[in-house]
């Protein structure tokens, strides 16, 4: 956040002499630039015997306020696709991990939906 300090005095033209000084504090707050963007598309392959919590991808997003501004912090999560919750994110970095057993007999293709905000 940046701010500026000044001070305005104000003087009576009577020639009485008479004036006042106040100081002004002013105070530049940010505001989000724009919405986060994804750099995939993200297409991946996996054993219907991966381990319970392998990393299956990273996906990550970025955005024009940058990492070190609040409106640039990124949040994911997965939205749609899981309905069996067999993945987890974290939804600090992006990484999918595998959260249950898979089965390709029963699910052989997942097409997951994940938000970043």
């Amino acid at each position: 956040m940046t701010s500026y300090s000044l001070v305005v005095t104000v003087a009576d033209d009577g020639g009485t002499g008479n004036s006042v000084t106040v100081p002004i504090r002013v105070t530049i707050t940010a505001v989000n630039e724009g919405p986060p963007v994804f750099a995939g598309p993200y297409d991946v392959d996996i054993s219907e015997d991966a381990a319970i919590g392998l990393s299956v991808d990273d996906v990550t997003a970025t955005d024009v306020d940058g990492d070190v501004h609040p409106h640039g912090n990124r949040f994911y999560s997965i939205i749609s696709g899981d309905t069996n919750n067999q993945f987890s994110i974290n939804p600090d970095t992006g990484r999918v991990t595998v959260a249950t057993n898979l089965d390709r007999e029963t699910d052989s293709v997942y097409h997951l939906t994940i938000q970043v905000s």
